[in-house]
């Protein structure tokens, strides 16, 4: 089975460092046309004969037709005693839509034959010719989307059976020096039905001019800036790409487009750690980037100043090269405060409290103050720095732009301290590497879910940095008790905080399918806490720190229905895991 990846990059060990990176000098390329227009977009609407699935933003279309895409053969499920453990834990929350319980059909998808790939070539070529969207610089990759049945307890050395429900050509994006273009900016693709109808179409690909060209920063500097970020690094892969902003407004529909590419070095670490048997574990960042230049024509810097006077904290930031307009994405202990797109802030800082952590506990902190610059053409640079504080204690999530204090949670009658109540749909933020470098990627999906008409309900939490928790995933143990050490042994049925009282979940950190990762108050950085969990439904233990990173390193807690199908979470309508 080929496997194909849209708009990123896999580390694997294969971010190998390709010839082209001994030059010295790369052009810059000229945004000559964005990829789709208005009238384009309206034509292959009739076309294709699909909806738009988002907004357009200029010069990039996603069509969808939601009937046919990944679309599966079912019937109805047979009542078995399968059946009846379902019913029995689902709750109906709306008796009058009877709950309509339906299963895989295998022996009709056991007949669904994939689009022939060389037709799915052929046809995507054809149509891309006709409407006149040829892609500059690419060549079209075969892959597919595949369901995979695997026993009980199995792993994908064991699987039963592989399907594929689809047939999709991707382009991939190489110009006349080997350079990758990557990012929402580069992407194309077709996905083909079995009887090779498209059914979904992605473009977002502009028309490039190479233009003059710019000294790249040598290698063994990226390295050096790369292992100060991450010190326990035992190894860097990185390569040169052309990474491609998507067209997309910054502030108002009136801001310029972005009107030029640049290079850019795509890296990741690996980093080789004993968890708490004794076993030596890898460990794969995700892939980030660093612009492979310094050339303060396209690359803004900034100079960032940050003291604490009590629990409050002020910042500014200095910001020359470039192109501007600039955004700038602001992180501290106080969520709110990215919202603010000024060159200065202020804000009140703010420490995570449980009754029974103590009124005193750990107030005098240092912070890390974060703002990433991104300039019009989509180049981002990111400062931080650390202050003194004494944060303010806060017992419940700031909601709706307020915090609230434990004395106010005791007065509320919302178990979900907000105003919408229990059982309505919400979201929450739990980002333990924030502030920093990951703070755009949280507030781009926040300023996702604030858009009217969105559906995405009312934010229940944002915990940042070590305010984010192990214990946000585990239901104490009797049920009703607040452990002495809630971060770790849970608090949710106290005051729900955390995964308990969200519908919506954006979980930002490191590790992989089966681990999580979270902080412990005071904890730094590159001892982060990791939860293990396997089939968390089922699971009556969970591991933290099996990585051996933090204090103690390796322990149990009870996991025993902290996340399941009825309890305080049975409105869990989404988890983002983004590991």
């Amino acid at each position: 089975m080929k496997k194909i990846i849209v708009g990123a990059l896999v580390c694997t060990g294969g971010l190998a460092v390709q010839a082209a990176q001994a030059q010295s000098v790369l052009p810059v390329y000229r945004i000559t046309k964005p990829g789709v227009d208005r009238a384009a977009v309206s034509k292959l609407e009739s076309t294709l004969n699909m909806r738009m699935v988002e907004n357009p933003t200029r010069g990039h279309v996603t069509l969808l037709d939601p009937k046919r895409f990944l679309a599966l053969p079912m019937m109805e499920a047979k009542e078995s005693d399968e059946t009846k453990r379902l019913r029995a834990a689902t709750q109906n929350k709306n008796p009058q839509i009877p709950i309509d319980m339906r299963s895989i059909d295998l022996a009709a998808l056991g007949k669904v034959t994939a689009f022939d790939e060389k037709s799915a070539l052929a046809s995507a070529s054809r149509f891309l010719e006709e409407a006149g969207l040829k892609p500059q610089f690419g060549t079209p990759m075969i892959g597919h989307t595949s369901l995979t049945f695997l026993p009980a307890g199995g792993s994908a050395a064991t699987a039963v059976k592989t399907h594929h429900l689809d047939t999709s050509v991707v382009y991939k994006f190489v110009d006349p020096n080997g350079i990758q273009f990557v990012g929402p900016g580069a992407q194309v693709q077709l996905t083909f039905d079995a009887k090779g109808e498209v059914s979904r179409f992605r473009y977002s690909a502009a028309e490039l001019e190479a233009g003059e060209s710019v000294k790249l920063i040598p290698g063994e500097v990226i390295d050096r800036q790369i292992r100060d970020s991450a010190p326990r690094a035992s190894s860097i892969s990185k390569r040169l790409v052309y990474w491609c902003p998507s067209d997309e407004p910054w502030f108002e529909p009136n801001s310029p487009a972005p009107k030029l590419v640049i290079p850019w070095y795509a890296y990741c670490t690996t980093t080789q750690v004993k968890n708490a048997a004794g076993r030596m574990t890898t460990v794969k960042s995700r892939i980030q980037f660093i612009p492979a230049t310094s050339d303060p024509r396209f690359v803004p810097s900034a100079r960032l100043k940050a003291m604490g006077d009590g629990s409050v904290v002020t910042a500014s930031v200095a910001v020359t090269g470039g192109a501007g307009p600039y955004r700038i994405i602001w992180g501290g202990s106080d969520p709110t405060v990215s919202r603010n797109n000024s060159e200065s802030i202020r804000y009140t800082a703010v420490r995570r409290w449980a009754p029974s952590m103590g009124r005193g506990v750990a107030l005098a902190r240092t912070e890390t103050v974060s703002a990433t610059v991104i300039d019009s053409n989509g180049v981002s640079v990111a400062v931080s720095m650390p202050v003194k504080v004494t944060a303010k204690p806060i017992g419940a999530e700031r909601m709706l732009g307020s915090i609230v204090d434990y004395e106010n949670l005791l007065a509320s009658t919302s178990p979900s301290m907000t105003a919408a109540g229990p059982g309505s749909p919400g979201y929450g933020c739990e980002s333990p590497a924030d502030p920093g470098r990951w703070t755009p990627c949280r507030v781009g999906w926040q300023n996702a879910m604030f858009t009217p008409g969105s559906g995405s309900g009312t934010q229940r939490f944002c915990w940042l940095a070590d305010d984010a928790w192990p214990g946000d995933f585990v239901l104490p143990h009797p049920a009703g008790s607040l452990p002495a050490q809630p971060w770790i042994h849970g608090d949710a049925d106290f005051s729900n905080w955390g995964i308990n009282t969200a519908d919506l979940v954006l979980h930002i950190g490191d590790g992989n399918s089966d681990g999580f990762t979270q902080m412990q108050p005071g904890g730094p950085e590159a001892d982060y806490a990791t939860g293990w969990v396997n089939a968390p439904v089922y699971q009556p233990t969970m591991n933290i720190n099996g990585n051996g990173f933090g204090v103690p390193a390796g322990y149990n807690v009870n996991y025993n229905n902290s996340w399941g199908p009825t309890g305080p979470n049975d409105t869990l309508y989404w988890l983002l895991m983004d590991d």
